[in-house]
């Protein structure tokens, strides 16, 4: 490093190569930093949302624990226990025999409810995954989402196990006595285009999680965000409506090209329940932010914040890392990936 990536004209990809070596050494997770820079001389070329890039590189002596997931989204089922599957991942040494404890905590109004799971799980091994099971029982209460958190914890005195940025997970209990509105995804990217008589619409889903013979309503507001509607977008709906039965609706967006030399934008919209009836709630999803990458400027980002890696792998000797382009796709561009810290 520094190492020159070219985007020719009409490419969105492009893939760098690391090779992780084992220096024999017990010292656990080591880091480096990638860091994309644009000349700033050409203004039709800028860096993304994801700038920079982290590798960690996990020792090949020490075996590292983390849940798979952050978190994990269930729901009670009426009259009776539901369980939920919750996956623990091992990397770097898979060859030993380990166990690890998980403690449970920060339960959240249960009027006591008890959650039946085991304390310890084990590693056999070559094992790289195993998994605890959660009883999540109904208590016929109507209490809106319930939340409790697993920790991970290595056995005392053990040190050639490490747990992973992943330590915790959180478990969220949807009631089965409340049907929750939310969008189907938190996050949604759009190229701006050209005007024309047929307009660029992005079109956001929005979701009722039970059937239910009730009405569901809510109001789709504009918050914060760099975008500016009647400018750079129009929001053609503002309301939606669940019908008994539906569990459905398209909300629009109509994206349009100002004109301006601007960047990249973006708008954030919020759901707000209006139906007026406790049997109805906002579920965690309420919002969605959408970007909206200007057209006369090309954004290279890296594809991913960071990468998790072990040190040299004969089967996976290199590490592929990405780089994405959006916006201007037109003209040949170049970004340097310069080295941090780590």
């Amino acid at each position: 490093f520094p190492e020159l990536v070219t985007f020719s004209p009409w490419e969105t990809t492009q893939t760098i190569y690391l090779s992780p070596m084992d220096d024999g050494l017990l010292e656990g997770t080591e880091t480096l930093e990638l860091n994309l820079v644009t000349n700033p001389s050409f203004k039709y070329v800028t860096v993304g949302e994801n700038p920079s890039t982290t590798i960690s590189i996990l020792d090949n002596q020490t075996a590292y624990l983390e849940f798979e997931q952050g978190e994990y989204i269930t729901s009670e089922i009426e009259g009776e226990s539901n369980q939920i599957a919750i996956t623990i991942n091992r990397t770097g040494n898979i060859y030993d025999l380990i166990n690890a404890e998980i403690e449970i905590s920060n339960i959240s109004d249960t009027s006591g409810t008890n959650f039946n799971y085991s304390s310890q799980i084990t590693f056999n091994p070559d094992e790289t995954s195993t998994t605890l099971y959660l009883d999540i029982p109904d208590d016929n209460d109507r209490e809106g989402t319930e939340t409790l958190q697993l920790t991970l914890q290595p056995e005392m005195g053990d040190n050639e196990v490490v747990i992973g940025e992943q330590n915790t997970t959180t478990v969220k209990i949807l009631d089965d006595d409340v049907s929750y509105i939310e969008f189907e995804q938190v996050s949604y990217k759009v190229n701006e285009e050209s005007n024309s008589s047929f307009g660029n619409f992005i079109e956001i889903i929005a979701t009722l999680s039970e059937i239910t013979d009730l009405f569901a309503y809510a109001e789709i507001q504009i918050e914060n965000g760099t975008a500016t509607q009647g400018e750079d977008f129009n929001l053609l709906t503002e309301y939606i409506e669940f019908k008994p039965g539906e569990t459905e609706k398209s909300i629009y967006i109509d994206i349009t090209d100002d004109g301006n030399f601007e960047g990249t934008e973006n708008l954030q919209l919020k759901l707000v329940n209006i139906s007026g009836i406790p049997e109805i709630a906002i579920g965690e999803k309420h919002g969605a932010n959408i970007t909206i990458f200007d057209k006369d400027i090309a954004n290279i980002s890296f594809e991913k914040a960071e990468y998790i890696v072990t040190e040299y792998d004969p089967n996976n000797p290199q590490v592929a890392i990405t780089l994405t382009r959006s916006g201007d796709l037109s003209n040949s561009v170049d970004a340097e990936i310069q080295l941090g810290g780590g």
